[in-house]
């Protein structure tokens, strides 16, 4: 029994030291600084829309960022946010078994819980006029030990997901994420328990995110090693999930061509879905020097509102961006017309029914240098062009009457800077 005790707080040692996942090292650091004018511009209104710029995937010190929730309010202010997504980690303690426990400084803990945490940036998001304050929470909904002779081999802590929309603090503390992992080998469990965990959510009203989708994970705390394969896996497979974060760590795989962001709505499109994919873009912010702007989402709203931004998410009328050359420009323009030029300019997330070939316009709201501008129908690249504009009409989808859905993605001149939108619908009357 003293053999168990002592390798259970090893362990638990290990899963708190030096992950930024799960970790109670956290160092406050104040701003001081309010800035007059914000580094980048928060908000556009072009021809009768509201586009916000937001980040979403924030932490504050109610987990292992390191500025307060008013300070990271302020921080959005100063680096030009209009909508600001909160969503600190739930992990608050790792246990094994029911008598070994270690705080590793989330949210669902005896020192803070949800009720604390919601009434703190609820309070926050009364006060803001702007930023929006969006509150959400960061969950690894399943842990396990796969192998425990000399090294303990740890899996699923890297298959991160955030989850928006709830405001009643109970609904968390029942979701079904696990909080004891068993001294004990087990096997992989499959999706089982991530479908689990997001169909609760979607059950509840709340709208779940899939974050850094394409990162693995290969590294060791002290006498853990931790291996995992990206949970990219996992997207066509949770049918009910809201979306992916394409920008800033989804872009090589899940957001290519093709791969696994376009697979969920080629599902959609062949009803195995009952709502499109949809993608937007995270900061992942913990703390300086990674900027609030690293992965931001713009919200294509009627009116600057919190439920505006809402119903923009569940409709899709967002678009991710990444990049410092991206960041003052926008699309101005994504639309399809039946067999002619649609007279509406922002058409993003629609569903459409046509008669004649899809004439599809793009542009982006200044001339900026791109390496590539690609037009994606059903995950494969139609047309390509290094202008910031372009029409193009599809016989070929009028030819073979192909239920599609039509997206653009931008190659910006530096490696990370990306614009994705997201599709367009396109059936057949």
């Amino acid at each position: 029994m003293k053999g168990k005790s002592v390798g259970a707080i090893i362990l638990l040692l290990s899963l708190g030291f030096g992950c930024a996942q799960l970790s109670l090292s956290q160092k406050v650091i104040p701003l001081n600084e309010v800035k007059a004018v914000p580094d980048h511009t928060p908000v556009w209104n072009y021809e009768g829309w509201v586009i916000a710029r937001g980040t979403m995937h924030n932490h504050t010190t109610y987990s292992d960022g390191c500025r307060t929730p008013e300070d990271l309010v302020q921080l959005a202010r100063n680096q030009g946010i209009a909508v600001l997504g909160i969503s600190d980690h739930r992990e608050g303690e790792m246990c094994l078994g029911k008598n070994f426990c270690y705080p590793v400084g989330g949210v669902d803990s005896k020192k803070v819980g949800y009720k604390k945490y919601y009434e703190h940036i609820s309070a926050l998001a009364q006060e803001s006029e702007s930023p929006i304050i969006l509150f959400g929470i960061e969950t690894a909904p399943y842990i396990w030990i796969e192998r425990r002779f000399g090294t303990v081999l740890g899996s699923g802590a890297n298959n991160h997901f955030t989850s928006w929309g709830i405001y009643d603090p109970e609904i968390y503390e029942r979701m079904p994420a696990r909080k004891i992992m068993e001294w004990k080998v087990e096997k992989n469990p499959g999706v089982e328990p991530y479908e689990k965990w997001v169909n609760y959510i979607r059950d509840n009203g709340g709208l779940v995110f899939i974050a850094h989708a394409d990162i693995a994970d290969d590294s060791w705390r002290l006498i853990l090693h931790h291996k995992a394969v990206a949970p990219n896996f996992m997207i066509p497979q949770l049918l009910r999930l809201t979306g992916v974060a394409l920008v800033p760590d989804a872009m090589q795989e899940s957001a290519k061509p093709g791969g696994w962001w376009d697979q969920g709505n080629i599902q959609y499109l062949a009803g195995f879905r009952e709502e499109p994919l949809w993608g937007w873009g995270e900061s992942d912010y913990h703390c300086d020097p990674t900027p609030l702007n690293y992965g931001n989402t713009y919200f294509y709203l009627k009116e600057f509102s919190r439920d505006e931004v809402f119903r923009t998410i569940k409709s899709g009328r967002m678009i991710a961006v990444s990049g410092e050359p991206m960041m003052e420009t926008y699309v101005s323009e994504f639309s399809i017309g039946d067999g002619k030029p649609a007279s509406e300019k922002i058409m993003l997330g629609q569903r459409l029914k046509l008669s004649s070939a899809p004439v599809i316009r793009f542009a982006l709201s200044k001339e900026i240098p791109v390496q590539e501008i690609r037009l994606i129908r059903n995950g494969k690249i139609i047309y390509k062009t290094n202008k910031t504009n372009f029409e193009y009409r599809d016989e070929d989808a009028l030819k073979d009457k192909m239920q599609s859905f039509y997206r653009v993605d931008v190659v910006g001149p530096e490696p990370r800077s990306r614009i994705f939108t997201n599709p367009i619908f396109v059936a057949w009357k």
